[in-house]
């Protein structure tokens, strides 16, 4: 979600939930959802343009669950997104060979 231009592939698959309790599956609280959490996620949104009511939306799944958005979905929430047109080119960083004198 960060920088001014976001893109998705055209198979990509985005999803939001609430903040988690805990990270720990044995804790009770793990399915529980974490208000300063939740508020951090807010804020962060917020940066990116995102109001409140959106972001109440946006988060509304619980820890267990997920709110699956795609290029559409995400203008919805004043997210301004589009889909790659072809698929990413990675350059993997030249290597040398080093030879024994």
């Amino acid at each position: 979600m960060g920088g001014t231009e976001r893109y998705l592939g055209a198979k990509a698959r985005l999803g939001f939930h609430s903040a988690r309790g805990s990270w720990n599956k044995s804790n009770p609280a793990y399915n529980e959802v974490n208000g300063l959490g939740n508020d951090m996620i807010i804020r962060y949104l917020q940066r990116l343009g995102v109001t409140e009511a959106e972001n109440a939306r946006l988060i509304s799944a619980p820890p267990n669950s997920m709110t699956w958005v795609n290029v559409d979905n995400l203008a919805t929430y004043g997210i301004a997104a589009s889909y790659l047109r072809s698929a990413p080119q990675i350059v993997w960083p030249y290597r040398t060979q080093t030879t024994a004198s």
